[in-house]
């Protein structure tokens, strides 16, 4: 049985800004979007670093979702936004048949570490095994999935 897929609606969250037009404007022009980073200490060994400018996916979000975690934020504005392009009404067709693919960066690094953290804290830095922090990585990703299932 042959299967087939459609792509009808894309979303985009970048250093350029929030939508797949910006995205294209930005890639088109040939600018980079990359600031240099003015952070200290280990994080300094990142001299360019991609930031989402403030505001770029607020017009995709309601008052309370602007208070989610970045990543949340950004994967919703951009499963939103494809949702829209493809005039796509959840609600109005078999759930089934709709999939939403979802790519990051390291976007919810802030969350794996402060979960990491925490946990060092309570169990003592002995206890927390590298192959358990490398686990805290595909967390935030999970969360985030979780978190358009949710809310979608």
């Amino acid at each position: 049985m042959s299967s087939r897929a459609f792509i009808t609606g894309s979303g985009a969250v970048s250093p350029f800004g929030g939508g797949t037009e910006t995205l294209w404007r930005g890639l088109l022009s040939g600018a980079s979007a990359l600031l240099v980073s003015h952070a200290t200490g280990e994080q300094s060994m990142q001299p360019l670093v991609g930031v989402v400018p403030d505001g770029a996916v607020e017009v995709w979000l309601s008052l309370a979702e602007r208070r989610r975690p970045r990543v949340d934020q950004y994967a919703l504005a951009a499963t939103r936004e494809a949702l829209d392009a493809a005039r796509l009404d959840l609600a109005a067709c078999d759930a089934t048949r709709v999939a939403v693919v979802l790519a990051t960066t390291l976007g919810a690094m802030e969350l794996g570490e402060q979960y990491l953290h925490v946990r060092s804290a309570a169990a003592g830095p002995d206890e927390l095994s590298a192959a358990g922090a490398r686990r805290l990585l595909a967390w935030p990703y999970a969360a985030t999935a979780a978190t358009l299932a949710r809310q979608l």
